[in-house]
C-alpha cells in the first residue's frame, strides 16, 4: 500500500514539472509573436523589372541610407504583385520595414497571413546633406579672371 501511494506521488509531482515546462515553452512562444515594429521608414524613389528572374526591385530611400529591395511576390508579366494598402507599390510610397538578415519585412496586409517579405539586394549609405552656407559656395565656385 506504502509502495503504490509512494509511485502515485512520484508520478503526480512527475507530471505537474511536465506541466510546468510545457507551460514555459508555450508563454515563450507566443512572447515571441508579440507586435513587431518596423523601425525602418523609405520612399521608393526607383522601380525596376529585374528581368532575369522577372521579379520587381525597389529602390527605397532612407534617412541614412539606400536600399535595393526586391520583391519575392512579383508576377511573371506586367504589374507588381506586392501592394500596399491594396495598390502596388509605386514610386513615391512609404514604405515601413523592419530588416532581419538579408530580408526586409513590411506589415502584412489585411487579408493576408504573413508578411510580404524583399531580398534585400544592396545597401549604401547616403552621403550627409551638405548645409548650403555662403562659405560653402564661395569656395566651390570656379575663379573668375580679371
Amino acid at each position: 500500500m506504502q509502495h503504490a501511494h509512494s509511485v502515485r506521488s512520484t508520478w503526480t509531482l512527475t507530471l505537474s514539472r511536465l506541466t510546468i515546462v510545457f507551460l514555459f515553452f508555450t508563454a515563450t512562444a507566443f512572447a515571441k509573436e508579440k507586435k513587431k515594429e518596423y523601425p525602418e521608414s523609405g520612399k521608393v524613389i526607383a522601380v525596376i523589372l529585374n528581368r532575369v528572374v522577372s521579379r520587381y526591385v525597389y529602390r527605397v530611400e532612407t534617412e541614412t541610407r539606400i536600399y535595393e529591395l526586391q520583391c519575392e511576390n512579383s508576377g511573371l508579366f506586367s504589374t507588381p504583385v506586392c501592394k500596399r494598402n491594396g495598390k502596388p507599390i509605386a514610386l513615391g510610397d512609404v514604405l515601413q520595414f523592419r530588416i532581419e538578415k538579408e530580408w526586409a519585412y513590411v506589415p502584412k496586409e489585411s487579408d493576408s497571413e504573413s508578411e510580404p517579405r524583399f531580398r534585400i539586394l544592396s545597401t549604401a549609405m547616403k552621403e550627409p546633406k551638405q548645409l548650403n552656407t555662403g562659405k560653402k559656395e564661395l569656395e566651390q565656385k570656379p575663379a573668375v579672371p580679371q
